[in-house]
């Protein structure tokens, strides 16, 4: 087994994807398939593995940007217009914050505590009376990862 870095994920064979990896120590470049590759443990040397301040903020942008406007307020009725289509990408992008960018921070105001905040108004508004839950519960089931253009979660 070799150290090795990918540098690039091709999908022009999909569903067959193939991976350009650097080997450790070496210039040059290898083309490998996904059975081949295992992860590291451990972060490589020379990296110190910690791009948690870089998935903070990102997961804090997405947030911000994205997921609170659009899942803070109570649910539109209808089912069909653009609110709802707006609302059913926010609660995916939750769900990109909550695969991808991790809950490593805590406290209030922490891309964590805002997640919680969201999720929970969902679910209130799934178990209230009136209003329309079956659009809260579609927001909830994206937020959570039962989407369709969320990528899965890459924890080990």
């Amino acid at each position: 087994r070799a150290e090795a870095t990918v540098v690039r994920v091709h999908s022009d064979d999909f569903p067959n994807l193939y991976f350009t990896v650097r080997v450790a120590g070496s210039d040059g470049e290898r083309q490998t398939v996904a059975s081949r590759l295992r992860r590291c443990a451990v972060a490589p040397a020379g990296r110190d593995g910690d791009d948690g301040d870089l998935r903070e903020g990102t997961g804090r942008m997405i947030l911000d940007e994205l997921v609170l406007p659009y899942l803070s307020g109570p649910s539109p009725g209808g089912g069909d217009g653009p609110a709802d289509f707006r609302g059913e990408v926010a609660a995916e992008c939750a769900n990109v914050v909550i695969s991808q960018c991790g809950l490593a921070s805590v406290g209030l105001g922490s891309v964590r505590y805002d997640i919680f905040r969201v999720l929970s108004a969902l679910e209130g508004r799934c178990v209230a009376d009136g209003g329309d839950r079956s659009a809260a519960l579609r927001r909830l089931a994206l937020a959570l990862g039962c989407g369709g253009t969320a990528p899965p979660s890459t924890a080990a």
